[in-house]
Order: C-alpha cells, then structure tokens, then sequence
C-alpha cells in the first residue's frame, strides 16, 4: 500500500496547490481585467513553454536515473546546477538580443520578456530538484517544494494587491521571487536528503542525453496540444479574448492536476515495479480518472457559467461558451495522461515521440486555420478533437504492448471503488 499512501500524500497536496492557486487566479483577474490579464496568460504560457523546451528534458532524466539505485545521484545534481547556469545564460541572451518577440508575443515588452527568462531559469532548478526526490520516493518533500512555491505566490499577491495596488510588473516579479524561494527551498530538502553533495561525473552520459533529447522534444510537442492555443489566440484575436479563453482554460487545468497527482508517482512506481503491475495499475487509475472527470464535466456544462461570474465577475461571462466546447477535452485528457506517465517509467519508447508530435502538429494547424475565423470557440473545439486522438492512441498502444482491450481502460468496475476503500482502510489502521 505505499503507493496508495504515496498517492494520498500527493493528492492532498495537489489539494492545497489547486485551491491557493485557484484564488490567486482569482485576485490575479479580478485586479487585472480581460486585456491585462491576457497578457499575464501570454506571459505565464510563455514560462511553461520554455519550461518544456529548456527543463523538461532534464527534469524527467533526474526522475529516472534517481531512480534507479545504481546511478550517482550526486552527479544528476551537479547535472541539474550546470544545465540551470547554461539555461540562464541562453535565456537571457534571447530575451535582450533575439529579434521578432513583438511578432510571438504581441503586447509584451521586452522587460517583461527579461524577466519571464529569470523564473524560467528558477523554475526548471526548483522542479529539477522535486524531480530528484520523486526518483528517490521521498513524496512528502517531493510535495513539500510546490506547496512552498505557490503559498508563497499567492501570500505575495494577495499583500501585494490590497496594500500596494500591484499592477502585471508587480505580479510577474512576485512569480519569480517565489520561484527563487523555491529554488533555495529544494537545495535545502536535498541537503537532509542527500548528504556531501559535490562535483561527481555521470557514470551514463550516452543514456542521459538520449532520455534529454526524447523527453524534450516530447515534452515540446505536448505543449502544442495543450497549451499552444494561447499563443495563437492572443496572435490572432489579441490580449482581450486571450483573457477570455484563459479563464476556461483555467477550469481544464484545475481537471488536468488530477492526473499530476498519480503521473509522477506512476513513473516512479513504474522504474520501481515490474512491468505487469505497472499496466494493471496505470489502467485502474485511468478507469478512476475517467469517471470523476466525467462528474465534473457534467457540474461544470450545468453550473459553470454561474462559477465564473461568481468568481471572476459579469466581465468574464463570455469565457463560458468556450468552456462548453472545451469540457469533452476534460474526459480525454487523464487516461492519456495516465499511458503517457507509464511509457515514460519504460525509459521513453520512441512511439512517444511519434504521437506527440503527430497529434501537435495537428493541433497546431488546425488552431491556424480555424481561429482567425471562428475564434476562441475553435481553439476549444480543436482542442476536444486532438485530446481524444491523443488519448485513442496512446490507449491503442497500450492495448497491443500490455495485450489487454480498450474497453478495460474507458468503464469504471466495481472492484475499483473496492481498491480505493481497501487502500484508505489499510492506510487508517497503519496510522493508529
């Protein structure tokens, strides 16, 4: 039962991150209106994707080689610290030289632009640690660096706005003071971890930089299905109905955590498990998955408009019928999300790479030619369409590599809920 405990854990963590970063996304919106806060969206997409591109791939290497009990964990963070130093360096020379950021990101100057490349930096140093103690199973401290993030985010932002009136300068530079922390705060949780870090060679370089180059590019190719959207609307229709499609975009994401809780930890039990075992649970979970996202769509095709302007104000009303278009979006992404988690724990099979970047292409030019014309409601609509396909796949996949049916991976089984009551039954008597 340690992953069902891990797995508790991590969702009541996932908890608090939902619901502080829910309201700071609130009084973040509230403070900014549509036109602003699209570009606060612009900025934040920006951070993801270079994230992705930058992070990523050492990010999930970090997760595998501490993993594996025979790699110098001393040497993947030496790994981390040198990549961290080159990636500023690289970012910072984009963000003051490169031509052509008013093309990619209109609206954004270029200090805003500097900036963004400083969290970004932080941020791949504080989730490369996280990643480390994720390899290492060590949950609570895996948890514990994203918590310490976002409270602090939030904390900044709320003191911020109310006392001193915070503008987008203001909110920006109060993401990268609690990246910074973050970063200080895992340096921290490593050092009780693991004792006399020091300058250590890799023993595998060849292995490392391949799992680098296939999770990166995976990883790139991801954000184009789910995130790439945001840079388009804001190209094509501007700040304003960016704003709008973010606050949809918002109530996916909230769904999108629930598979964040189990994915890591599904990584690390895969590097941990046989293979077996490893199917058997990513399967159960992507059947659980399935079925409370669908709940949750059904709440949200009902209520969801009512929510928004609860919380965001009559201003955001017409962020409500992209959120229609976008829910079916909602139910495909888990159990895709649950595979894709898996495949990563079998050290990246190129097939990965192949639906990746397949079904982002297609997202990517689909939004080309339907957005300029239909709006944020074909980025939604396009969005459903390449989740499903990227979940079909994936599922296929599984199908033949763990020689099980599809219908095993969509309905939700009696015994499922018996799993869950079972775990948190064992986890209460252990805790007594």
């Amino acid at each position: 039962m340690l992953f069902f405990r891990q797995f508790l854990i991590t969702g009541a963590a996932t908890f608090i991150v939902v619901f502080v970063s829910f309201f700071n996304n609130i009084i973040v919106t509230r403070q900014l209106g549509p036109e602003l806060r699209g570009k606060y969206t612009v900025i934040i997409t920006l951070v993801m994707l270079l994230s992705l591109l930058f992070g990523e791939g050492i990010r999930k290497t970090s997760t595998i080689l501490s993993g594996d009990q025979k790699e110098n964990i001393k040497g993947v963070i030496t790994l981390n610290f040198i990549t961290a130093s080159v990636i500023l360096i690289v970012l910072v020379s984009l963000g003051y030289f490169a031509p052509g950021w008013e093309i990619v990101v209109p609206g954004i100057d270029q200090p805003l632009i500097l900036i963004s490349m400083f969290i970004i930096t932080f941020q791949i140093l504080w989730l490369s640690f996280q990643a480390i103690l994720l390899g290492k199973r060590v949950v609570g401290q895996y948890n514990l660096i994203q918590i310490i993030q976002t409270i602090t985010y939030f904390i900044v932002n709320l003191t911020g706005i109310y006392f001193f009136n915070f503008g987008l300068y203001e909110i920006i530079l109060s993401m990268l003071a609690s990246t910074v922390i973050a970063s200080f705060s895992g340096i921290f949780l490593l050092k009780i971890n693991i004792s006399q870090i020091s300058l250590n060679s890799l023993s595998r370089l060849k292995g490392v930089f391949s799992l680098v180059f296939k999770s990166t590019f995976s990883g790139a190719f991801l954000f184009i299905i789910f995130r790439g959207d945001i840079f388009l609307v804001n190209y094509f229709l501007g700040s304003k109905q960016a704003g709008y499609y973010s606050i949809a975009v918002i109530f996916s994401e909230i769904l999108q955590r629930l598979p964040n809780i189990v994915g890591p930890l599904l990584l690390s039990k895969t590097l941990n498990e046989n293979k077996a075992a490893a199917i058997e649970g990513t399967v159960r979970l992507s059947r659980v998955l399935l079925f409370f996202n669908l709940v949750v769509v059904i709440f949200l095709f009902f209520f969801g408009e009512f929510i928004i302007g609860l919380l965001f104000g009559n201003a955001f009303l017409p962020s409500f019928r992209a959120l229609l278009y976008l829910l079916p979006a909602l139910l495909f992404f888990s159990p895709g999300s649950m595979i894709y988690s898996f495949f990563m724990g079998q050290y990246f099979p190129r097939i990965i790479l192949w639906i990746n970047g397949v079904i982002g292409l297609i997202n990517f030019f689909l939004n080309i030619l339907l957005i300029p014309k239909y709006g944020i409601i074909a980025a939604a609509l396009v969005s459903s369409v390449t989740y499903a396909l990227w979940m079909l796949a994936y599922s296929v996949y599984l199908s033949f590599y763990g020689k099980i049916r599809l219908s095993e991976m969509i309905f939700i089984r009696i015994s499922d809920f018996n799993y869950l009551i079972k775990g948190t039954r064992s986890l209460a008597v252990r805790q007594k």
